[in-house]
């Protein structure tokens, strides 16, 4: 190692390191390599010992740690203030135990209330309302049309002679009709057709409610949603020309069968002809609603 060795019969020291014997002239000890200060015991060991096949290195960890947080006081502390917060809201509960009570049920009832009544409306159904005015049209049933809501003017406005007024697939047995209706705003709408035609019709319908189960739960009866459509003709003036409505001869224009005016009419298309019926010009057609105002010529 470099050290300089005493001779054994000059080792009159003992090395306080390794406690073997070292000689008077020695620098270093020949057993540890201890300095000759250190080995006498004039002053201590400065450097660190050499680490053993058996030892670790020293890591700066292993000398010193950093300091580390104790997360468990604020663990403590955010556990304490929820419960805090949950003691306060079972405390203001139970102080308005009654009230809280009170509330719940008033909202249970209600719900119930909305639900059964709900039940109620869809059971109300406007379907019987609208196969009688699908009767009515397909038999031009002035009765049925004759009402204040319906033919409101019925005293200044008369009904289209109905030998004019026929809609050839209204008569049919087989109606297409889908219903849609809304109970809580008194509302329905039915899309109508004849089986074989390609004309349909939209029926409006308004509901109005009344006392039904229990007096409390309300039922709603439908009415069609008037009123029925006119119709308001005029003829050209140029020329003395037959007149044909539907087919059907209807004078001249000089002198018509149907005077110039406002009608009611049934749904369903109505073509005005000026000439001849087997020419396509002065043929006027208009697809008549359920509601609503027309004019021929357009």
């Amino acid at each position: 190692m470099g050290f300089k060795e005493a001779e054994e019969t000059s080792s009159l020291l003992n090395c306080l390191v390794c406690q073997k014997g070292f000689g008077l002239a020695s620098i270093y000890c020949g057993e540890c390599g201890a300095h000759r200060s250190v080995a006498l015991g004039i002053e201590r060991e400065r450097t660190a010992p050499r680490p053993t096949a058996t030892s670790k290195a020293p890591t700066p960890d292993s000398h010193s740690s950093a300091p580390t947080v104790n997360d468990s006081s604020a663990l403590e502390k955010g556990s304490t203030e929820k419960l805090n917060f949950l003691e306060k809201i079972s405390n203001w509960l139970l102080e308005r135990s009654r009230l809280v009570t009170s509330l719940g049920t008033i909202a249970t009832v209600i719900s119930l209330y909305f639900v059964a009544q709900t039940i109620a409306y869809i059971n109300s159904d406007p379907s019987t309302q609208v196969d009688s005015y699908i009767k009515a049209v397909a038999v031009h049933d002035s009765q049925y049309f004759n009402s204040p809501i319906l033919t409101p003017n019925l005293n200044t406005v008369p009904f289209l002679p109905s030998q004019y007024n026929q809609w050839p697939e209204a008569s049919e047995t087989s109606w297409i009709r889908t219903v849609y209706w809304n109970g809580w705003s008194k509302s329905a709408t039915s899309v109508l057709s004849p089986g074989n035609s390609t004309n349909s019709l939209n029926l409006d319908l308004v509901g109005s409610a009344k006392a039904g189960s229990f007096g409390i739960f309300k039922q709603i009866s439908w009415a069609v949603k008037g009123p029925m459509a006119t119709l308001e003709i005029r003829y050209p003036t140029s020329k003395n020309l037959p007149i044909y409505i539907n087919g059907v001869p209807a004078g001249t224009t000089l002198k018509p069968a149907v005077a110039e005016g406002t009608y009611y009419v049934f749904p369903g298309p109505i073509v005005f002809t000026f000439g001849d019926p087997a020419l396509d010009i002065n043929k006027f057609t208009v697809d008549i609603g359920t509601s609503g105002h027309f004019t021929i010529p357009q």
